[in-house]
């Protein structure tokens, strides 16, 4: 047998050998089935990767981990770029008449559910974020600021899915939340009323941390008046004050007083007047010169300051601030005199170096 003829046999033998094997690579390769129903579909992994958080308010990501309270939370999957950005994916690899095609699989079962923190590191179930796969979003209004876990799942195992399902894929987000602050109180005005009556205008303003006034809408501002001789806190320097006797006013003045605002004004007014002074007792003893310190503080109450921080404290509930009441200004003195200016006994009050217009007390006193 010729060379030639050798060759030709051998190339038919491979040729027919190849053939053999197409029904085998395509019973193994791709079995047949209907796309439709995912019948001959191998699935493949889950697209899911990280879990994300975002704030909504200050379209910033909680990198940190810490978001500010009173602000919408989006959390979502962070996806390969060639997927939709929110929605998990998963490709199945499927075969129809012994021809491959690849599904893009939809049909996910997805949950998000919050829990706490405690103070012992165990997770309290605490809430359900709903069932959207493209993600969620938690109001956190009026939420404790303490630790909390979003976890998510994502679930492709259901009737009639592609064979092989791949287990749900899980992930947790942890997040603190911080209750907005009062920040950068400062004063605006101060200045005497110019009508002689003894009366001084101050005017303050602040800001929120977070830089949202509508989020410090737990807190209250408000200014602490300490008229105790001893004792008191507003002691500043150790100085004995001789405070004016019961008998100098007409109403009980001497009790530690407060008077507060909404904390998302971010701005508020402050008057010092005289007071319900007996203006014919004081020209007839001329006390010394009497001293009040004053504070001004900020707290928060979850879920909202009581309604009576906006007036006096008298019975109003401690706040969930830590440490209680925080300072912003002072202590400072608020002092109040009177004189005889050679014409006429006049009342004097002082503050932040401010001095009112002297108040003439009237002669039939």
């Amino acid at each position: 047998m010729s060379n030639s003829c050798r060759r030709i046999l051998a190339v038919a033998g491979v040729i027919y050998a190849l053939l053999s094997l197409v029904p085998l690579l395509g019973a193994v390769v791709c079995q047949p089935g209907k796309v439709s129903d995912h019948a001959g579909c191998i699935a493949g992994p889950i697209q899911v990767d990280t879990l994300m958080g975002k704030d909504l308010k200050t379209q910033e990501l909680l990198w940190t981990g810490r978001a500010w309270e009173g602000h919408r939370l989006f959390f979502y999957w962070s996806l390969p770029p060639y997927t939709d950005p929110l929605l998990p994916t998963d490709i199945d690899h499927c075969c129809e008449n012994k021809h491959h095609k690849d599904e893009v699989e939809t049909g996910f079962t997805c949950t998000w559910a919050l829990s706490k923190v405690t103070e012992a590191g165990t997770l309290v179930p605490y809430g359900d974020l709903g069932s959207a796969c493209g993600g969620t979003v938690w109001v956190t209004d009026n939420e404790d600021p303490i630790m909390y876990v979003v976890e998510a799942v994502v679930d492709d195992r259901r009737e009639g899915a592609a064979k092989g399902n791949d287990p749900p894929k899980r992930a947790a987000f942890t997040v603190v939340l911080v209750e907005p602050s009062v920040i950068k109180f400062e004063r605006m005005t101060g200045y005497p009323h110019d009508n002689r009556d003894g009366v001084l205008h101050f005017k303050y303003k602040w800001e929120s941390s977070c830089g949202h006034p509508e989020c410090l809408d737990n807190s209250t501002v408000r200014e602490y008046v300490d008229y105790e001789r001893s004792g008191g806190r507003g002691q500043d320097d150790g100085t004995n004050w001789e405070r004016w006797p019961q008998e100098a006013w007409n109403e009980e003045y001497y009790a530690d007083k407060s008077k507060g605002i909404a904390a998302v004004d971010c701005e508020g007014g402050d008057s010092h007047s005289k007071g319900p002074l007996r203006e014919g007792w004081l020209i007839s003893n001329v006390p010394p010169p009497v001293k009040a310190m004053q504070r001004y503080e900020w707290a928060y109450w979850i879920p909202g300051a009581p309604s009576d921080t906006v007036d006096e404290f008298p019975n109003s509930p401690p706040p969930h601030t830590s440490g209680g009441w925080l300072l912003l200004r002072g202590p400072q003195p608020i002092v109040r005199r009177v004189e005889w200016d050679g014409a006429a006994w006049v009342y004097y009050i002082t503050k932040e170096n401010v001095e009112s217009v002297p108040y003439t007390i009237p002669w039939q006193y």
